[in-house]
């Protein structure tokens, strides 16, 4: 396997709400999490798309949606057949390892003035969520 190349070149907040009535310190907390990742034409760009929702009892106390977007050199990429080229499932999770941990900074740095800054979001299994390799198609052009 050869060396994957990147950096973390943006991030994007697109959403971010928090409702502190509907916070109980102490109550089971349900994370509902969404994450996408989606490549430009020419690979040389990957973005990582993450929502959480946090709720209480369907009481949402937090929304938070943002993306992190990578720069990836075109020789980071395998070859799966002539029209497609991939990135390892490894690498994926590594990547939105990453956007997860920023949101994760953000909630905190968000709620700061709040009851809820108490709560940290807590650790999200990302090979449940991450199985599979991340292959893109490759434009003919």
């Amino acid at each position: 396997m050869k060396e994957i190349q990147y950096y973390l070149k943006d991030i994007d907040e697109s959403q971010f709400a928090v409702f502190p009535e509907n916070f109980v310190e102490g109550k089971e907390v349900a994370v509902f999490a969404k994450m996408n990742v989606a490549s430009n034409n020419d690979g040389t760009s990957l973005k990582c798309d993450s929502r959480l929702e946090l709720k209480q009892d369907d009481n949402m106390f937090i929304v938070s949606e943002i993306a992190c977007k990578f720069a990836v050199t075109k020789e980071s990429w395998e070859d799966v057949d002539e029209k497609k080229k991939m990135l390892p499932s490894g690498f994926i999770r590594h990547l939105t390892s990453i956007a997860i941990g920023t949101q994760r900074g953000i909630i905190i740095a968000r709620t700061k003035e709040s009851s809820i800054h108490k709560f940290i979001l807590p650790p999200i299994d990302l090979t449940k969520v991450v199985k599979d390799d991340f292959v893109r198609e490759i434009s003919q052009n």
